[in-house]
């Protein structure tokens, strides 16, 4: 069977289009490169070319892994206290006991002896307190003054006097018992010792009693006069 004589025409007229088209587009290219290292082209496209790509392997991430369980307490097994057996004894039987009735006689009432009477023993007396003598209150008992005549006269003396007190220690009365022999030195000493001196009241039992001191006032002009006890 012979083809159609068109279809075969076709046919060689493409095929000889398509290898027109290459052998110009080769032409275009050889072109296309000569310009471009005439003019620098291909020198900028290289040092424009873009920089190489690096490649990390990352590493696959790993799955969390759950938690261990907890550790199971150790159960500490309590000790139980031992108990020691109980040691039973077993005593003989004892024989029986007999009641014995005892019949007793009509009881004669005893009568007590009488006890002896005892006296409270009797307090004792309190101790007996000693008595005390009148006691000078030491700031009460000044030098009296001496006498501007006795003075001129150049008299001296010591008068001896006896004092009465009260239970309050105050003086009640004033005796010449011996004079200085000179009447103004012993009016002068009882004057003075009425109206300034004092005393501590005596005691007896523990309580203050009227009492009788006596005392000596001395006169002499070397000394304008002092006390003598």
């Amino acid at each position: 069977m012979q083809r159609p004589r068109h279809l075969i025409s076709n046919t060689a007229n493409r095929s000889t289009s398509h290898e027109a088209a290459i052998v110009g587009g080769v032409v275009v290219l050889h072109a296309f490169l000569a310009y471009a290292l005439a003019t620098g082209l291909a020198q900028r496209i290289v040092l424009e070319a873009p920089h190489l790509l690096t490649a990390e392997v990352v590493p696959q991430k790993q799955e969390e892994q759950p938690p261990p369980p907890p550790a199971k307490p150790e159960m500490v097994q309590p000790t139980v206290p031992t108990v020691p057996v109980p040691v039973i004894q077993i005593q003989p039987a004892q024989p029986p006991v007999h009641a014995v009735t005892v019949v007793q006689g009509p009881r004669v009432p005893v009568t007590p002896a009488p006890q002896p009477v005892v006296a409270p023993p009797s307090p004792a007396p309190p101790a007996p307190v000693a008595p005390t003598a009148a006691r000078a209150v030491a700031g009460t008992h000044t030098i009296p003054p001496y006498p501007d005549t006795a003075r001129r006269l150049g008299q001296s003396g010591t008068v001896q006097l006896v004092i009465a007190l009260d239970a309050n220690g105050a003086v009640q009365s004033v005796t010449v018992q011996s004079s200085s022999g000179t009447i103004s030195l012993d009016e002068a000493a009882v004057a003075w010792v009425r109206e300034h001196w004092r005393y501590q009241p005596a005691t007896r039992d523990g309580k203050p009693v009227a009492s009788t001191v006596t005392a000596a006032v001395r006169f002499d002009l070397t000394k304008a006069g002092y006390l003598t006890r």
